[in-house]
C-alpha cells in the first residue's frame, strides 16, 4: 500500500500533467473547480491514472465528489484500505 506522501506527490504529479500547471504552484489544499477550473475530461483523465497507479476502481460520480487534492488522496487511501 502507498504511503502518505507517495499518494500525495502521485496526485500533484497526476494533477500537473493533465492540467498543464507547474507542480509547485499546486499544494494539498488547491480546490479542483475554484482553484483550477478543472472540466470533466480532465477529471476522467485524472481518475484513469489513479485506476491504473492504484489498481483500484473509482466511479467518476466519486471521485468528482472531491474539492481538494487532500480529498482525492483521502479517497485512494480509503480504496486501498478496503480492497
Amino acid at each position: 500500500m502507498a504511503d502518505q506522501k507517495q499518494l500525495e506527490e502521485f496526485v500533484l504529479n497526476a494533477t500537473s500533467k493533465v492540467l498543464k500547471r507547474d507542480k509547485n504552484t499546486l499544494t494539498m489544499e488547491t480546490r479542483w473547480v475554484e482553484d483550477l477550473k478543472i472540466k470533466s475530461l480532465q477529471v476522467f483523465m485524472i481518475n484513469m491514472m489513479l485506476e491504473n497507479e492504484y489498481k483500484v476502481k473509482i466511479t467518476m460520480a466519486r471521485v468528482a465528489d472531491n474539492k481538494t487534492l487532500m480529498d482525492v488522496v483521502d479517497m485512494v487511501k480509503e480504496l486501498l484500505a478496503n480492497k
